[in-house]
């Protein structure tokens, strides 16, 4: 990992708690963004769990609920995705800095969003039976996933640059 505050590239397998050339707190901050993408990283797994239960569950004796309202579960479940994909687009914009707490909080809840349809993909499937009815809303959470993937680096930087800054502060003292 690179020293905000000096851009030394820490060497070695395990990097130093503090840098060695000017003191920033390099293990801190590797430690916040590594339970980002631990958080990230579970509920992206979850949905693997559901794809790996429809993949190796039949539902024998499910509902077999037949019906224009059942027909349309999965579409309903794509709808889903696509208001939650509108509303992670009006988080597009990361804030300049962002306290650890606050990117935990906008990750586990876009995390949170992006898991959503393949959970109601996965009622629908044990609804109805039908693989299908799991596949179409999994590709809206895997979309929703791929959207928070891409905004993870931006992230990283407003934690970085807030880090930074109160270290400056404190220094400075």
């Amino acid at each position: 990992m690179t020293c905000p505050g000096c851009g030394r590239t820490a060497s070695g397998s395990e990097p130093p708690a503090r840098c060695p050339t000017c003191g920033f707190p390099v293990g801190q901050l590797r430690m916040v963004l590594l339970r980002l993408y631990m958080v990230t990283g579970a509920f992206f797994l979850s949905v693997l769990v559901y794809a790996a239960v429809v993949a190796l569950v039949r539902p024998e004796g499910a509902a077999q609920v037949e019906g224009d309202l059942v027909q349309a579960a999965p579409y309903v479940a794509l709808g889903v995705a696509g208001a939650l994909f509108v509303g992670m687009m009006r988080w597009a914009q990361v804030a300049e800095e962002l306290t650890p707490q606050a990117a935990a909080q906008q990750v586990v809840i876009q995390a949170a969003m992006a898991e959503g349809p393949a959970v109601l993909g996965l009622v629908a499937y044990f609804l109805t039976g039908r693989t299908q009815d799991f596949v179409i809303p999994l590709a809206g959470s895997l979309v929703l996933f791929a959207t928070l993937a891409t905004r993870m680096p931006r992230i990283g930087m407003a934690i970085r640059r807030y880090m930074y800054r109160q270290w400056e502060e404190r220094r400075g003292r």
